[in-house]
């Protein structure tokens, strides 16, 4: 048996191979899309192309065919107001009718409609006057070129005629039109060889007395054949392989049809048994019935097909309606073969840009494995002596991959530093707000001021929305909120709002707990114990932060923000720090007022004392009731008249002992010196009364 031996690869050798197969991998395949897109786009700018051009050559036709017809209805107008019109259906609609009048009318209205149809030759084939009852007044016909005039009344002759009985019932100022005609011999059904197809367009005119009521009808037979002549001298239609224009009627009937002759179709429709839309192109014709005001470049069954409706009507109100059709597929051949070309392009581009790219990578990346050996080195700062000998290092291959390496783990090292100064800096900032915090209300002492204050400087600082403090009641069974920032906090303390010690509430958990609670994100269920309030329905993250006062939990800070994971752990402790800061606060409030009720108590005491020592020491006549100085002596008692003047209350710690009373004479009035005096005496003469009371 015979043993080859397969060469050894080494692993980074197999690393770098699978590399570089991939990386050409991936490389192929972005070709393979760019061809790819490059094919899609070449076809949809063709479609957008063909689209484009395909409702604009319909456009054009069909306000070509618009400008032809519109002149109609504004010759029919014209006509239909015209005075001598009206006059004549004033001369008819006469209740007695003078001979005379109609005979000079008939003959100026039979004027008018010859020189309209003059003017018009090659489009208008007869014009009439027809009255209420059905009965042609007057007609004049195009004869070989020539006006021929018919004056001869034909009684009823379009009584029973349904355009006609529809138009008459049509309002003033409106034009209607008929189904489609053929024109025949005067007096005779046979029709006139060739062909000749029209429109009969009608429109209802009034008598020169009466503008508002309908006395009769203008009528004009407009050839069809300038819109046939349209269709089939069209460039646009001519030039283009494949295209078909169709001319349909409010039934759907082919009057015209680019791919088939139209005197076909006009002897089908002459004989009665007009060829449907419906008969040669069923998907075409399902789509635009669904559709009043056309479609626009739909493809249908490989067809792309658009519609427009023209200013012809039928008796129903339906308008007729011009397509314009192009075979899809052929249209985009062009662009398909475009496109597989620009695939086929890229693909062995991408091909080729592969190869080159194997061979670049198989000689840039030899040196992988020393260099990774020594970036792992670097960056474990454990290079080992001896394996750094071991690898065979060449200048020319591992020098830029080493300088690589190094700034690699530099970048990471200055990355971190920013990363933690970017933090201090947070860290020192908001230090510096809460010191601030801090002095701003150092100066307060008024505990509601302070703590205000203190919330407001918490929002508008930090910028949180709400802050508000709760403080736990005597019996611990409820944290009640006393403090709150804003409009919405002066709802919530007019609610008297409170949540129960230990409840499934932030503060319920931090007054139970003496911990703070943090909620990063309230949407989420297992964010924490968030209890909605609709006051604050815009709450995203909300952190309470205990109050303590030793080993007791007064109440809590509760700070909330409607941003999410607003609230950083690092960043609780400072929070603490004002929280702490208000506990304190508030206890040394709690202890002042303790202290101010003692004092006011003691008062309280020490004047009851006072008073009833001296109702003691009066009943036992120790001290005289009443003594009076009268510059010479002291005396006992009061004396008869002394006059009217100045007293002075006698106190002794608030309660009124006497009183001193002085009296500078009739001549005389004591001033406001005297009177500070007077008080500066009553305080000694008070203090030694009751020293004297206190020593007896």
């Amino acid at each position: 048996m015979v043993r080859t031996n397969t060469p050894y690869i080494p692993q980074s050798q197999r690393l770098r191979r699978r590399a570089a197969n991939r990386i050409t991998l991936v490389v192929m395949i972005a070709f393979l899309l760019i061809g790819l897109l490059s094919f899609l786009a070449i076809r949809t700018v063709a479609r957008d192309d063909l689209e484009r051009s395909h409702v604009e050559n319909l456009q054009s036709i069909s306000q070509e065919i618009d400008t032809k017809l519109n002149q109609t209805y504004d010759d029919i107008q014209f006509l239909a107001t015209n005075n001598t019109i009206r006059t004549f259906a004033s001369a008819v609609q006469a209740t007695e009718r003078n001979s005379a009048a109609i005979e000079s009318a008939q003959t100026a209205l039979a004027q008018t409609f010859a020189t309209a149809l003059v003017r018009n030759p090659e489009e208008y084939l007869a014009i009439r006057f027809v009255d209420l009852n059905g009965d042609v007044w007057s007609e004049v016909r195009l004869e070989n070129g020539t006006p021929h005039v018919s004056l001869n009344a034909e009684v009823s002759a379009q009584t029973n005629d349904a355009a006609f009985l529809q138009g008459i019932q049509t309002p003033l100022n409106t034009t209607t039109t008929g189904e489609l005609r053929f024109l025949t011999y005067a007096g005779s059904d046979e029709l006139v060889e060739p062909l000749t197809p029209f429109i009969r367009f009608m429109a209802p005119t009034s008598t020169d007395t009466d503008s508002m009521t309908t006395a009769g009808m203008v009528q004009i037979d407009v050839s069809l054949a300038q819109v046939l002549n349209i269709l089939a001298a069209d460039p646009t239609v001519a030039g283009v392989e494949g295209r078909r224009v169709v001319l349909i009627d409010d039934q759907s009937t082919l009057i015209a049809d680019t791919s088939l002759t139209n005197a076909n179709i006009l002897r089908r429709i002459a004989n009665g048994f007009g060829v449907s839309l419906e008969s040669q192109l069923p998907d075409v014709a399902r789509v635009i019935s669904t559709s009043n005001d056309g479609i626009r470049a739909n493809v249908i069954e490989g067809v792309m097909v658009s519609s427009l409706p023209i200013a012809l009507n039928g008796t129903d109100g339906t308008p007729w309606s011009l397509l314009l059709m192009d075979n899809a597929g052929s249209a985009f051949d062009s662009a398909t073969l475009n496109g597989i070309l620009a695939l086929l392009g890229s693909i062995l581009l991408g091909g080729i840009v592969g190869v080159v790219l194997q061979s670049v990578l198989r000689d840039t990346m030899r040196p992988l494995d020393q260099t990774s050996m020594l970036a792992m080195q670097i960056a474990d700062s454990a290079v080992d002596p001896v394996q750094q000998a071991s690898v065979d290092f060449t200048e020319s291959e591992t020098e830029d991959e080493i300088t690589l390496a190094i700034e690699n783990l530099r970048r990471q090292v200055q990355s971190l530093s920013q990363t933690l100064d970017m933090r201090t800096e947070h860290y020192r900032h908001n230090l510096e707000i809460a010191a601030r915090i801090s002095r701003e209300t150092a100066t307060l002492h008024d505990i509601s001021i302070l703590i205000d204050r203190t919330l407001d400087l918490i929002c508008d600082s930090f910028g949180f929305y709400h802050a508000q403090v709760f403080l736990v009641d005597d019996a611990s069974v409820n944290a009640v909120l006393r403090y709150s920032h804003g409009s919405a906090g002066q709802r919530l303390l007019a609610q008297e709002h409170k949540l129960a010690v230990g409840s499934a509430s932030v503060i319920g958990q931090v007054t139970a707990t003496s911990e703070p609670v943090v909620v990063n994100d309230t949407s989420s269920a297992t964010s924490g114990p968030h209890h909605f309030n609709p006051v604050l329905a815009t709450t995203r993250a909300e952190m309470a932060l205990p109050l303590i006062i030793g080993r007791r939990t007064i109440g809590a800070l509760d700070i909330q923000s409607e941003t999410a994971n607003v609230f950083r752990e690092d960043e609780v402790q400072i929070f603490q720090l004002l929280a702490d800061q208000l506990a304190i606060a508030i206890q040394n409030a709690r202890l002042l007022i303790e202290t101010e009720a003692r004092v006011e108590q003691i008062d309280r005491l020490n004047q009851q004392f006072i008073r009833s020592a001296w109702e003691k020491t009066l009943e036992t006549g120790e001290i005289g009731e009443s003594y009076y100085y009268d510059l010479m002596q002291v005396e006992r008692g009061i004396p008869e008249d002394t006059g009217k003047g100045l007293r002075i209350p006698l106190t002794i710690r608030g309660v009124v002992i006497g009183e001193l009373e002085a009296n500078a004479g009739v001549d005389r009035k004591l001033s406001e010196g005297d009177e500070a005096f007077m008080r500066a005496v009553a305080d000694r003469i008070g203090l030694a009364i009751e020293n004297a009371r206190l020593l007896g």
